[in-house]
């Protein structure tokens, strides 16, 4: 699965771009403090919401009804 996103031409190979296109990705989204480092002292990064929570999912069967 993880192969599958990480090979944007979808050419069957991981190219060493693919893999720094996804790691710089990754790192950006863990500076949030945004001085070129990541370290304990940055905040949490922010998930965005994928419409997939299953917290929010097991809520709207309990209470019937969304939040």
């Amino acid at each position: 699965m993880r192969f599958a996103l990480l090979d944007r031409d979808r050419d069957g190979f991981l190219s060493l771009e693919e893999d720094l296109e996804s790691a710089r990705k990754t790192f950006a989204r863990n500076d949030t403090d945004g001085d070129g480092f990541v370290s304990a002292a940055d905040p949490a990064p922010v998930r965005e919401d994928d419409g997939n929570d299953q917290a929010a999912k097991k809520d709207e069967k309990k209470d019937g009804a969304a939040n």
